[in-house]
């Protein structure tokens, strides 16, 4: 698969807008698989808490398709009720952009939204009908510029600039000038590119951590948005575990190599890449999650983290927006209730669990909103 992925963005690169050639990609061997996929939490990490996000008939979550994390507040993305929700670092619900509508600063339909925070508000982007729409930070309409295109994706790396995952057209990305409303398209669509049009990961394809970087279902190279470029950042080799090359070969469709991947647990639907200080953290396959240490040079892949200061244990990595060292992942109330009651069996593990987090299991009905584990990398 690897060999298959550089030579596809190569080419890509090779006839692409403004390109920086002198970039430099850096490999990263994942060959670390261990039998029982479980890690340690004091191995990667320093603290660890549990945000639950305050239900009520106006902040009531279908589902999180987007989680930013700035300024000491939350923010959701749901597309199921086309709302973008805001909570402050403690889960309590402050307000929420909710305008559906035909006039001016309202839409019938979202499919992303971006913090700018230079300029300190929200761009929405509305797919029904294309347009980007500006809001405060606490979610009051400031005004909306339209769109041409449709997008998957969007998210401003630098102030100014929208950076967009493009469905239509013959190249994946374009850069948007918000001040002069120019357009640089980046990156060719091929053969991979334009199968998996419609088959996606259920978490953004662009993320901002340290830097802002792109992933895409079928290729194992990260991009980053750098000095106006878009530019290869990373490949990840997973050994003995990338995707043989003759699936490419197959006349498959994306469902079909999918399924294949998933089933013979291939290192394959990189996602939620995020780089802080130390770490490198991504997920891959069913839910796997791989820590690649900077200090080290290591990674490694697990699907569970132990935590045995206070039991609250994490899986499901969720990708955020944030220049911040957190990893998060989400969890339904029905299942974190499940895990409470377990605890709560044992009065040894009963005993480990803090205050804060008892309360939060007494207040949780398990059609509550979903609950943010967040954990602090070193």
């Amino acid at each position: 698969m690897n060999k298959l992925i550089i030579i596809v963005a190569c080419l890509s690169f090779a006839s692409c807008t403004k390109v920086d050639r002198k970039s430099t990609v850096k490999e990263i061997v994942v060959n670390n698989f261990p039998s029982n996929s479980i890690v340690n939490f004091e191995k990667y990490f320093d603290s660890s808490r549990v945000v639950a996000l305050e239900t009520s008939s106006a902040s009531l979550i279908g589902d999180i398709n987007r989680i930013s994390i700035f300024n000491e507040h939350i923010y959701i993305l749901d597309r199921a009720t086309n709302s973008v929700f805001i909570f402050d670092k403690n889960g309590k619900y402050i307000s929420k952009i909710h305008e559906i509508g035909v006039d001016e600063g309202k839409y019938i339909g979202i499919m992303d939204f971006a913090i700018d925070e230079t300029g300190k508000r929200i761009l929405v982007h509305s797919h029904k009908p294309y347009k980007l729409i500006y809001y405060t930070l606490d979610g009051k309409y400031l005004s909306e510029m339209p769109l041409t295109g449709f997008y998957k994706n969007i998210n401003i790396p630098v102030k100014n600039k929208l950076l967009t995952i493009n469905s239509i057209g013959n190249q994946i990305m374009d850069v948007i000038d918000l001040t002069s409303k120019d357009e640089n398209g980046y990156i060719d669509k091929d053969v991979l590119s334009e199968k998996f049009k419609f088959f996606s990961t259920a978490f953004p394809n662009i993320l901002t951590s340290s830097k802002t970087y792109i992933t895409f279902p079928y290729s194992s190279t990260i991009y980053k948005y750098e000095e106006n470029e878009i530019v290869p950042a990373y490949n990840i080799n997973f050994g003995k575990k990338n995707l043989p090359d003759s699936v490419f070969n197959k006349n498959l469709t994306a469902s079909e190599i999918y399924n294949d991947a998933m089933k013979n647990d291939y290192g394959f639907f990189i996602s939620n890449f995020r780089e802080t200080k130390n770490f490198l953290i991504f997920s891959y396959g069913k839910n796997s999650i791989v820590i690649y240490s900077k200090k080290d040079r290591t990674a490694e892949s697990f699907n569970f983290i132990k935590n045995d200061q206070n039991l609250i244990n994490f899986e499901n990595l969720f990708g955020h927006d944030g220049k911040d060292d957190y990893v998060v992942s989400t969890r339904l109330a029905i299942y974190f209730k499940s895990q409470m009651n377990v605890y709560k069996a044992s009065p040894t593990d009963w005993a480990k669990i803090p205050i804060y987090i008892k309360d939060i299991d007494f207040k949780l009905q398990d059609n509550s909103n979903p609950v943010l584990i967040i954990y602090k990398l070193k």
